[in-house]
């Protein structure tokens, strides 16, 4: 399975016509999408982006993502926020927003409300698919300071996904592995970011990419 991955589009106006250059140059089996596709909406410009998309979806809300977004995904795309879904016979898993903080976005969720969310849909080796990355791996911003969720890191921990994707945290964008998952982070679609992984078996890769079509930063 091919899969294009994808976050933090933030309303870009570029957004739908990068989507579609992807889509035709890489002919992904999965495009994922990791959150804030708006930047507090609205809900018009996701409709934009994920109506008559010419490859199947999978996305999750990220913290900049208000409810009506939400319903958007859920009704135009695979919504994996709190649900797993078996695409392909692999599950995939999901959780949006992000862990409290001082930012006050539309979709901040406390510990408890994470782990009620994500904890009873995961499985062991499934793909991953968060806005916030897990603690310590790929949230580090340019202060210093990390922006994952422990709660997120202890479901990786236990569960040991083959595969996590995620946002969020725009100046850590990379591709790592450890413990026998790969992580990734694209960085920003509104940037010129993604990232292409491929799953064939057991074995799990990830390559970060530029969009063959760049969007210039305005």
């Amino acid at each position: 399975m091919k899969i294009v991955s994808v976050t933090d589009i933030h309303g870009h106006p570029d957004g739908r016509k990068t989507l579609d250059s992807i889509i035709g140059a890489l002919s992904p089996d999965l495009l994922v999408i990791c959150g804030d596709i708006t930047t507090f909406g609205p809900a018009s410009f996701a409709e934009s982006i994920l109506f008559g998309l010419k490859a199947r979806c999978a996305a999750v809300p990220g913290n900049c993502d208000p409810d009506d977004v939400l319903r958007v995904i859920e009704k135009r795309c695979i919504s994996l926020h709190g649900r797993r879904e078996s695409i392909d016979g692999i599950d995939f898993v999901g959780i949006g927003g992000a862990p409290c903080c001082s930012f006050t976005t539309p979709r901040e969720l406390a510990d408890e409300e994470i782990e009620s969310l994500l904890s009873p849909v995961m499985t062991k080796g499934c793909v991953l698919v968060t806005h916030a990355p897990p603690l310590g791996i790929l949230d580090l911003t340019r202060s210093g300071k990390r922006l994952g969720s422990k709660v997120v890191a202890d479901c990786v921990s236990k569960f040991k996904p083959r595969l996590v994707l995620s946002g969020h945290v725009h100046e850590d964008r990379g591709v790592v592995e450890q413990g026998g998952t790969v992580f990734a982070n694209p960085g920003p679609l509104k940037d010129g970011h993604m990232v292409v992984a491929e799953l064939s078996g057991a074995k799990t890769t990830a390559v970060m990419l530029d969009v063959p079509d760049r969007i210039k930063v305005r």
